[in-house]
């Protein structure tokens, strides 16, 4: 006998395998189970009929339905285009079913004979157009703020007068505050139209000139069309390509790309020790900074286009990039006596770097290659049929048509927000120590590929706007205060070596070519526009030349085709340190390796616009412009801001700071521009990445 539960589970395997027997055996198994139960023959199946009425039902609805109107109807035999299917509407019902459509000759010679073929709507269904929105929001917001302190070297409450927090961020608030004004350019909203976006744009772009930004700062302006050197009218004019820190370049030089994969290694080497790798003693190792900040976003869009762009409105294309670094580097390492100690000589560089490349790709020779097939394709025809070549125009015409805007729209917004202002305190002496405070990683990243369609021709009713906008910011607050006791000469202090690195490449390819709206186009739009689908006026026009059918999106409102990319990294690494080194510089041990820069701040963004080459005709203005602007400031005085070093006691550190007792409003620092030792002259720091 069997329990409950086993009893269970074997009627139900006996009775699983009865259903698998059936299912195998369906036939038998039903012809028995009918005769078991005196069944002749099975039952039929069920037949439900639904019927729904609705009053709220739309009246001559086909979905995707273009109707070609009169005169406009395909020659007998005439090929159906891509992406579109001939149907007939019975002419005897309001709205009957559609079949596939024969060649109007066949429907002439069919029953209803040429009253039939008269009657009859030659329907072609062409999908319309989707419309693309995408909205991206990725937001880091790290505090990091360690507090350090080797209590049994220092005693508690030997530190009187630490620079509080709340000062720290003051300061960084105040760098925030300045990086807005060494950009003109306000960050786009994802809630602001296309049409305020330009309002605000367009005006802020005339009047934007390297002149407006606080002084100390570099900035570099290049508008396409303008010559290179601003103080040279007759200079070799900006056509486009890479412009790093203001000089047009031939590559971007790979120093981020080595910092990164220098931090894998030094990971990889770390983690490898902790394991029981190398037995080689550790040195005294302490790390307040090396935080990596990145951003990075990629877009590829292909969305919709068409080698003919008729609109009845403004054409307006605006495309900007615009890059600001921003760094406060006042760094104070000094020594009991209050003298400077000595950094590390092999401590990396600081960088700053703004590369931003804008091409545009002509499809001219792919266009090329397509009309000659389809002229050789005519004469071929023509060749066979035995008449002399005409040229091929189109014959018919299929509008699909979108009611309000068209709207092609991605807006992206990557922010990274760190404080990482540390205080730190311990002796130096003959053991092996790690300790990393900062080391922090922050990344977004983005991507996005978007694919649509393409038409011979787009209509527009209202105005066709073209925006691509990228704005990057690096902001950094690396204010570090370093006190050495009995530490003259005695290991590596590295209280430099960062990197704020904007880069950002936008490719279109496709190139349009803008002209005013011709009399026939305007005609066929004002037509469109009174829901009469003649597109005589145009069809003959030598843009057509090549195309027996012509694909058209007819759209009432406004074409709008947006690309936004808004990156943005701020750190806030101001340490404080207090180093004990007198047991080291006696006994020589375990050198010490104090690291509270070599910070990494990347913002990277590549946006791939793909198309065709267009010819653009307007009825009202035409605005373009394209322009690239790029910003830096360092403000690397030897003397820190408020908020400094003062006198030590020879038993305990002290560090004094004003901040503390006055505390200094964001809008009195003194964040003048004043090179000191360690900064190049301007923000071009090139010298460390090419030499």
């Amino acid at each position: 006998m069997f329990d409950i539960h086993s009893e269970t589970i074997a009627h139900f395997i006996g009775y699983f395998e009865l259903l698998v027997e059936r299912a195998g055996l369906r036939l038998d198994y039903d012809r028995l189970s009918y005769a078991a139960r005196k069944i002749d023959d099975p039952p039929p199946l069920p037949d439900v009929k639904v019927n729904v009425n609705s009053n709220l039902g739309p009246e001559d609805y086909m979905p995707g339905a273009i109707r070609l109107g009169f005169g406009a109807q395909p020659d007998a035999g005439g090929a159906v285009p891509s992406g579109a299917r001939a149907l007939v509407v019975s002419p005897s019902a309001k709205s009957g079913p559609l079949a596939e459509a024969p060649p109007v000759g066949e429907l002439a010679s069919s029953g209803g004979g040429i009253f039939a073929m008269l009657l009859a709507k030659v329907v072609y269904v062409i999908d319309p157009p989707g419309q693309l929105g995408v909205v991206t929001l990725q937001l880091n917001a790290m505090s990091d703020q360690d507090m350090w302190l080797n209590d049994a070297v220092f005693p508690v409450g030997s530190l009187p007068a630490l620079i509080p927090f709340e000062a720290l961020r003051a300061d960084l608030a105040a760098l925030v505050s300045l990086a807005g004004q060494l950009s003109p350019f306000a960050p786009i909203s994802a809630a602001a139209t296309a049409a305020e976006i330009v309002a605000s744009l367009a005006p802020a772009l005339a009047a934007a000139s390297p002149a407006m930004v606080p002084a100390g700062a570099s900035v570099a302006m290049l508008r396409l069309g303008d010559p290179i050197d601003p103080d040279d009218p007759h200079s070799e004019v900006f056509g486009g390509g890479l412009v790093i820190d203001g000089v047009v370049s031939d590559e971007v030089p790979d120093h981020l790309s080595q910092l990164l994969e220098a931090r894998q290694a030094e990971a990889a080497k770390v983690d490898a020790v902790g394991n029981g790798g190398p037995s080689d003693p550790l040195p005294q190792v302490v790390s307040t900074g090396e935080n990596l900040l990145l951003n990075e976003t990629a877009l590829a869009s292909d969305w919709l286009d068409a080698p003919v762009i008729a609109v009845a409105g403004d054409v307006t294309s605006l495309t900007l990039i615009a890059q600001v670094n921003l760094l406060s580097d006042r760094d104070s390492v000094t020594g009991a006596d209050g003298a400077l100690v000595a950094s590390d000589e092999d401590a990396p560089e600081t960088v700053m770097l703004n590369a931003a490349s804008l091409t545009e790709v002509s499809m001219a020779a792919r266009a090329q290659l397509q009309a000659e097939a389809r002229k050789a394709q005519a004469q071929e025809d023509a060749k066979d049929s035995g008449e002399d070549p005409a040229p091929v125009l189109p014959k018919a015409w299929a509008v699909t048509r979108i009611e309000g805007d068209l709207l092609v729209d991605t807006w992206s917004l990557q922010v990274n927000l760190l404080s990482d202002d540390d205080v730190a305190q311990f002796a130096a002496g003959g053991h092996g120590m790690q300790v990393d405070l900062g080391d922090n990683v922050l990344v977004n990243l983005s991507s996005l590929l978007a694919l649509g369609s393409y038409f011979d021709l787009i209509m527009v009713g209202g105005d066709m706007i073209d925006l691509t906008s990228v704005q990057q910011a690096n902001i950094l607050l690396d204010n570090d205060h370093v006190l050495m006791m009995g530490g003259q000469g005695v290991g590596g202090v590295s209280t430099h070596g960062n990197a704020l690195w904007n880069e950002a490449h936008v490719e279109k390819i496709g190139i349009d070519y803008h002209a005013a709206l011709s009399e026939g186009f305007d005609q066929a739009l004002k037509s469109l526009a009174k829901g009469v689908e003649d597109l005589s006026s145009i069809v003959k026009d030598a843009l057509f030349e090549g195309y027996e059918f012509l694909r058209v999106l007819y759209i009432e409102g406004d074409l709008i085709r947006t690309d936004t990319v808004t990156q943005v990294n701020i750190l806030g690494d101001a340490d404080q340190v207090a180093v004990l080194a007198e047991d080291f510089r006696d006994q020589g041990l375990m050198p010490l390796e104090l690291t509270t820069g070599e910070n990494v701040l990347a913002n990277i963004a590549t946006l791939k616009q793909a198309g065709l080459d267009s010819t653009v005709m307007a009825g009202g203005e035409v605005y373009t412009d394209a322009v690239i602007w790029q910003a830096g400031m360092i403000d690397c005085n030897d003397q820190p801001l408020e908020g400094g070093m003062g006198a030590l006691a020879s038993e305990a550190v002290a560090f004094l700071a004003e901040g503390m007792i006055d505390p200094v409003a964001p809008g009195d620092l003194d964040l003048a521009i004043a090179p000191g030792e360690y900064c190049s002259d301007g923000v071009d720091v090139m010298h460390s990445v090419l030499t």
